[in-house]
């Protein structure tokens, strides 16, 4: 194929296909993969079981573990806002900050290498608002930063309260 060629068809291609209507066709496979992966997965689960469980839980508890998950999203969408604070890029919106953090984090975790799917989502966002490729990393980097800080920032106040651990740790203390 020479390069005239090349060029028609490249041509050809974004006139008639282009790139969203392909992105929405690897979308629509991906989807009827997975839905056809966990219809196979389930399929030997008992649903009776499942709400027999659901129902000897008292309802405040489901509630409060509702609750819990809804905070931890939201929280979840302030990583990438403060670390674009930090980064100095403040043009870029908290409800793009929070979507860019709500899918990297969301994607990379279900797919896996969350480093590379959570930095190639964050940079096709954030690209559309001049952010370069540095500043992606800067904030990927932050954004883990604080989210270890915070881990170990509950840990420490858990610590205390760990069933047991005074009578494993007495062999360390001074007497």
């Amino acid at each position: 194929m020479n390069a005239s060629a090349a060029d028609h068809a490249w041509r050809g291609f974004k006139e008639k296909i282009g790139w969203k209507r392909l992105g929405i066709a690897a979308s629509l496979l991906i989807i009827i993969f997975a839905v056809t992966h966990l219809v196979r997965t389930l399929k030997g689960v008992d649903t009776g079981v499942i709400l027999t469980a659901l129902t000897d839980i008292a309802p405040h508890r489901i509630a409060l573990a509702a609750l819990c998950v809804v905070c931890a999203f939201c929280t979840l969408t302030f990583y990438d806002f403060f670390a674009l604070r930090t980064i100095g890029k403040t043009h870029v919106p908290y409800r793009i900050a929070a979507m860019s953090s709500f899918t990297s984090y969301t994607i990379g975790h279900n797919i896996g290498a969350t480093v590379f799917t959570g930095g190639a989502i964050r940079f096709r966002i954030y690209s559309d608002y001049g952010l370069t490729a540095i500043d992606v990393a800067k904030i990927c980097f932050l954004s883990g930063l604080t989210f270890w800080l915070g881990n170990l920032f509950v840990l420490g106040f858990a610590w205390p309260g760990i069933p047991g651990r005074r009578r494993r740790w007495t062999c360390c203390r001074r007497r």
